[in-house]
């Protein structure tokens, strides 16, 4: 698998996974408020002063083993071990991540759309095969002050959100990887 990333939200976005806030108390969230309100708080660090809140935010944010492990099952070490080394040149770069957020300006709006119900999304069938179906799995349409965003896997496991971008490309990876071993 070749990772060629056009900018730091690329590399995020390839590699991630992003923790949303718990939900107030006396009312749970739905999967898709989850998303929508975790998208929010992302960018919202990533645009903060502070380079510790955004390190924090991008360590939260990055793909972790049991991570892969909900998403991937026994086949999550194949994808694991390439994403050890850019963890950390990501968490490196957070001005760099600043700059981008800066420039993409504040967030008009957020959508969450479940893409296990959605028509037109066929493409991902062997990808939502994988993914246990407890999992729940959303595109987000994100409007910001300056451009538009989308192009993004989110999935809530045990009430967090989880960012991740190429999950279709992972599944597509491990698969290429069992066919090529005896």
């Amino acid at each position: 698998m070749r990772i060629v990333c056009a900018s730091l939200f690329t590399w995020i976005a390839l590699a991630g996974c992003l923790v949303a806030e718990e939900p107030a108390k006396g009312k749970e969230q739905s999967p898709k408020e989850i998303v929508e309100a975790g998208v929010l708080q992302f960018y919202q660090r990533m645009a903060s002063e502070d380079a510790q809140v955004r390190e924090k935010e991008l360590d939260a944010v990055i793909p972790d083993q049991k991570t892969l492990a909900a998403l991937l099952g026994d086949d999550a070490p194949l994808i694991w071990s390439r994403f050890a080394d850019l963890r950390k040149q990501i968490i490196a770069q957070s001005d760099r991540a600043k700059q981008e957020a800066d420039h993409m300006g504040k967030i008009v709006s957020v959508e969450a759309v479940d893409i296990r119900q959605e028509e037109g999304f066929g493409k991902y069938d062997r990808m939502l095969e994988v993914i246990p179906k407890d999992i729940p799995v959303y595109r987000a349409k994100i409007q910001f002050a300056k451009s538009t965003g989308g192009a993004s896997f989110y999935v809530v496991i045990d009430g967090h959100m989880k960012f991740v971008r190429g999950l279709d490309g992972m599944v597509k990876y491990i698969d290429e990887q069992k066919k090529g071993k005896p």
